[in-house]
């Protein structure tokens, strides 16, 4: 039971989260390509790994960017 309640606090945990800064820059980016905010997200990418930001501050910055003008299908 108590694996069954952890797993699935794993699962909502993984699954809550708009964006995630991922292990490296490269597998950071892999969610960008889906993403309504892709040039926001590697931007966040960016921030994260080139730059060395705080989450928080990079979390902020994508959060108040704009949704991409061009919706992709």
């Amino acid at each position: 039971m108590k694996t069954i309640i952890l797993s699935l606090a794993v699962l909502l945990f993984t699954t809550s989260c708009e964006i995630m800064p991922r292990n490296s820059l490269k597998d950071c980016r892999t969610q960008c390509k889906d993403s309504k905010k892709s040039k926001a997200c590697y931007e966040f990418c960016d921030c994260i790994h080139k730059r060395g930001e705080p989450l928080d501050s990079c979390l902020d910055k994508y959060d108040k960017a704009p949704a991409d003008a061009v919706q992709k299908k």
